[in-house]
Order: C-alpha cells, then sequence, then structure tokens
C-alpha cells in the first residue's frame, strides 16, 4: 500500500540500477538489454501476478509532475516547462489584461507552474534565464514596462526602489535548500550522509 491506498499495478514502474565498468574504470548505468530483470507483484489475495513495466533508466517518467529519470538528464523537463512558457506566452499576449491581471498571471500562475519541481531538479543559469526571458517578452510590457528595462531594477528588492521579482535560478536554490533542510529536520535517513 501506498499513502494509504491499494497501489494499481498497471500503472507502476520501476528502474534497475546496474553500474557497468569500461576498460578505463568509467561507470555507466546498464540498459535494460545489457541487464535484464522482472518484478511481478500480485495484489491483495490473489495469486495471480503483474508484471510491473520497467522503464529504460535514459527515458523520463512524470511522477508527481516532474519529469526525471536515474541518469539525471533534465532535458525533458526543461522542454516540457519550455513549451509550458511559449504557450502561457501566447495566451497572455493574445489576451487583454489589466495591469493587476498581467501581474498576477505571471506571479500567480506562471511563476508557480515554472517553479513547481525546482526542488527536484537543477537548470542551469542559462536555462533559467532563457526561460524567463521568454516570459518577460509579454509579462513587461503588460504591466508597463519596456522590454529592454533594467533586469537589476526588476530584479532588486523593493525596499530599494526595485520591481521585486524573483529569478527563477533564485527559487530553484531556495527549493533545493527547503527540500534538503527538511529531511535533515526531519530526521531521515539522508542526514547520515553528510
Amino acid at each position: 500500500h501506498s499513502t494509504g491506498g491499494s497501489l494499481s499495478l498497471p500503472k507502476c514502474f520501476w528502474y534497475l540500477i546496474h553500474w557497468k565498468w569500461d576498460k578505463t574504470g568509467n561507470a555507466s548505468m546498464a540498459t535494460l538489454t545489457e541487464s535484464p530483470a522482472d518484478i511481478k507483484l500480485t495484489k491483495g489475495n490473489f495469486t495471480n501476478t503483474h508484471v510491473i513495466h520497467r522503464e529504460e533508466v535514459t527515458k523520463p517518467r512524470r511522477t508527481i509532475g516532474v519529469r526525471i529519470n536515474p541518469t539525471g538528464d533534465q532535458t525533458n523537463e526543461y522542454n516540457f516547462r519550455l513549451k509550458y512558457t511559449t504557450e502561457w506566452v501566447k495566451m497572455i499576449s493574445s489576451t487583454r489584461l489589466s495591469k493587476q491581471e498581467a501581474l498576477n498571471a505571471y506571479r500567480i500562475v506562471y511563476i508557480p507552474s515554472i517553479s513547481y519541481p525546482l526542488g527536484a531538479i537543477y537548470f542551469t543559469p542559462e536555462k533559467c534565464k532563457y526561460l524567463q526571458t521568454q516570459a518577460f517578452k509579454t509579462y513587461l510590457p503588460k504591466i508597463g514596462f519596456n522590454r529592454k528595462f533594467s533586469q537589476q531594477i526588476i530584479f532588486g528588492p523593493s525596499k530599494f526602489g526595485g520591481w521585486g521579482e524573483k529569478q527563477i535560478y533564485s527559487i530553484m536554490a531556495i527549493n533545493q535548500i527547503k527540500l534538503f533542510m527538511g529531511h535533515i529536520r526531519n530526521n531521515e535517513y539522508t542526514e547520515k550522509y553528510y
């Protein structure tokens, strides 16, 4: 059981992380064909077994809103967030919004949607900036700013006269620190490794 309910075996999947070593001592994860294996489970008192689908280690799967895989490749998740940004930009640019509505669309809809997975994944500063720049091309004019408006003022703290927007890269760092600290404070096994 997971979270109090029965698992839906057809929805389950798993990865096998098995290391293979080349002649120079470099490790890589073995593929399905290099390391075949199956997991078969029964449900409740039933005796028939269900083969749980095994994924290739390089294939990302969406789990609780995040597309991850054991290799740590974030390309699929980044492309998903970039597509979301593009669709958001099209929607915002084709809609008549007041400045407050545009501000809400950015801060209450776009930023939470983009930043949701950022505790579990990593995008480079350049990729984060690109996502935000694409959104800014439409968002800034909608709230009355020029697209070329100084980034220092846009991201500057409001107590010093800045607009107070948060950089996606900073949001990612904060989310990762919060997640890490949560594990430590909850006295989970992860604390023993640090």
